[in-house]
């Protein structure tokens, strides 16, 4: 089958699906007794919105391994099928979680994890012209111009953990067993400039403690004008715990990676190399298949829009996904490195008569971390917003 916007041609295995069911979407929490102790890598894509409800019912907890099968048979005969057909069911598939979100567009894996050479060898995600009254986020895609703004702004919020991606707050647990997290991305030169001359340098240790970017009586977003960027995407310990001396009784480890972005009048590009920092120095990672570009009038599907490298522990993905109403999208992140293996969303949504330069909303940010890194087993979510 092909995914709308790409070229991959999806294989599926009973025993790969029934990975993907229970990985980064499972509302059932973080105990290891579940199918999540794979890797966020090891999922493979879902074919149709069929399967996409399919998932829904699994994140309510119904992962039984003969369903699990049974779905799997279905989305191999899916795959089968002409490309037309299966262009046409994936372009109607709503993915229901993170996992899920990637299932719909990331390449399948061989028994060894790794992407087969046909599939390393696919393009990346196009985009299509849009009609002029194109809504900045819709059931058919992203606006480009909104992509870009999702790209350029902060999501800013203070992340707690969580049972699951979208579930409740933890409220039991060690003090200090595991850190409040710092996940979100920057652009340099930064495109959030101060309001005032004596807004605090974001390098004193009063920003790095109240994260004052975020604060609008220090700093303002301004969408990031024509020109060359560096973006940084990452997660790590929030500053605060070093300053005070706090021990954490867990590990969780920095993760970063940094890729060019070119901005102009009426497009975008991202660089085909990722580079992150090593204990040597930076290590580099090449894209599969084509640069990522996009046009600001454009819209962009759901699904992979961009991969670096293909090596289980060493890649990065750029994910288009969508949210919970036609009007929200998550832009989200999948970096696995040797010290840290996470997925890192933001949901995204429009406000009425949106327009480039406006922020766009955060309705809600998370961040999984796959454990097997440190020898454990399972997920720790973090989530910025919770039920009321």
């Amino acid at each position: 089958m092909t995914i709308p916007g790409n070229t991959y041609r999806v294989p599926l295995t009973a025993a790969a699906l029934a990975i993907l069911l229970a990985a980064c979407g499972s509302g059932n929490g973080n105990d290891g007794n579940h199918a999540d102790t794979k890797a966020l890598s090891d999922t493979t894509p879902a074919a149709t919105a069929n399967h996409a409800t399919k998932a829904d019912a699994a994140q309510a907890g119904d992962t039984a391994q003969a369903n699990a099968a049974a779905q799997a048979g279905d989305a191999a005969q899916a795959a089968d099928a002409t490309q037309t057909t299966g262009a046409a069911q994936a372009a109607t598939a709503a993915p229901a979680s993170s996992a899920n979100a990637e299932s719909a567009a990331a390449p399948a894996t061989d028994a060894s994890g790794t992407i087969s050479a046909a599939t390393a060898a696919a393009e990346a995600s196009t985009v299509t012209q849009a009609a002029p009254q194109a809504a900045p986020i819709s059931a058919a895609g992203v606006r480009g111009d909104a992509l870009l703004t999702m790209l350029d702004q902060k999501g800013c919020l203070t992340l707690d953990q969580a049972t699951s991606y979208n579930g409740t707050r933890v409220t039991t647990g060690q003090p200090l067993e595991l850190p409040e997290p710092r996940a979100d991305t920057d652009l340099n030169p930064n495109n959030y400039q101060k309001t005032t001359p004596n807004s605090p340098g974001l390098l004193s240790p009063f920003a790095a403690l109240g994260n004052i970017i975020c604060d609008t009586q220090y700093y303002q977003y301004h969408a990031a004008a024509p020109g060359e960027y560096s973006l940084s995407v990452g997660s790590g310990p929030h500053p605060r715990h070093q300053y005070l001396g706090e021990k954490i009784l867990r590990e969780f480890n920095n993760q970063s990676i940094s890729a060019s972005l070119t901005v102009t009048a009426d497009s975008a590009s991202l660089g085909d190399v990722v580079t992150s920092p090593t204990h040597d120095g930076k290590s580099q990672i090449s894209g599969v298949g084509a640069p990522f570009s996009f046009r600001l009038d454009g819209v962009a599907s759901y699904g992979l829009l961009k991969q670096w490298g293909s090596q289980v522990g060493n890649l990065a993905k750029l994910l288009l996904l969508k949210g919970d109403s036609d009007q929200q999208a998550k832009l989200c992140w999948n970096i696995e490195q040797p010290r840290a293996r996470r997925l890192q969303c933001v949901v995204w949504q429009a406000p009425a008569n949106w327009k480039r330069g406006q922020q766009l909303q955060v309705v809600d940010q998370y961040l999984i971390d796959d454990r097997s890194v440190y020898g454990e087993k399972g997920f720790v979510y973090w989530r910025g917003r919770f039920p009321q």
